[in-house]
């Protein structure tokens, strides 16, 4: 689900302020074309995929791209209007589980590899294989897993996994 936030401000005070940005590239601004008392959402703008032919809305759907604006490209930039609604998309996400020391969902990063998504998941357990490790990703519309190196790129979505260790004194699976 898309989040709306209200400003009246430029899109670089957001990004300062806000601190939206790394896996987010793009924001949508909705420029209502007609008067409205509350947020319209892009899936109401007549036109667009999922909106509702009787009860579509007027407006303008405006793409910044936020990766360009904190480069400093400042022509990406615009002023926001009263009544426009801000929606920032979810973060990617990569996951990590297995013997990594703190396992979970974590905010993809454009570049990441699969050594950085095991640090930011606080590293290899005691018991892990750094040989045994599994990248679970979609392919074509369906899940493959793959054998991944340290250095490999992760992609959003992906699930990386690594293996106990097989001379770990240890039991049980992973």
């Amino acid at each position: 689900m898309l989040t709306p936030v209200w400003t009246s401000s430029f899109f670089s005070r957001i990004l300062s302020r806000a601190g939206i940005g790394g896996s987010v590239a793009e924001v949508q601004v909705v420029r209502p074309l007609t008067p409205t008392d509350r947020p319209i959402l892009p899936t109401e703008v007549a036109g667009q995929e999922g909106a509702d032919p009787a009860a579509a809305k007027q407006a303008e759907i405006i793409h910044v791209d936020l990766h360009a604006i904190a480069s400093g490209d400042l022509d990406k930039n615009i002023l926001l209007r009263p009544n426009d609604t801000v929606y920032v998309p979810p973060a990617a996400k990569f996951f990590v589980s297995g013997e990594a020391r703190s396992p979970g969902a974590f905010a993809y990063t454009p570049g990441i590899t699969v050594r950085e998504a095991i640090i930011i998941a606080g590293g290899f357990s005691e018991n892990a294989s750094t040989g045994r490790i599994r990248l679970v990703r979609e392919v074509e519309g369906k899940k493959k897993e793959l054998k991944a190196k340290l250095d490999d790129p992760v992609k959003p979505g992906d699930s990386s996994s690594s293996r106990r260790n097989s001379s770990s004194e240890l039991g049980g699976a992973c």
